[in-house]
């Protein structure tokens, strides 16, 4: 029996950098925050964008994944 080999991906979206919208009054209804546009996208196979802007980093995020969905059913290897 082989060993099972480690991930080639591990896909990741974070947000950086989030402020209280200066929209919101003390005593009016709380909007929530708002990013302040820099998002990173990481994966263990090297991808590494550094801070973008979420729309820039949210179309990465979706191509890279199709990359891995394309590598899984073509049967790649994990390593």
């Amino acid at each position: 029996m082989s060993e099972q080999q480690p991930f080639r991906h591990n896909l990741r979206f974070e947000h950086h950098g989030t402020v209280q919208n200066p929209a919101h009054t003390p005593d009016g209804p709380r909007p929530g925050r708002v990013t302040a546009g820099e998002t990173t996208v990481t994966c263990t196979c090297g991808l590494d964008t550094g801070a973008l802007p979420s729309d820039e980093a949210r179309m990465v995020y979706e191509v890279h994944r199709n990359v891995i969905r394309d590598e899984t059913s073509a049967g790649i290897p994990r390593a």
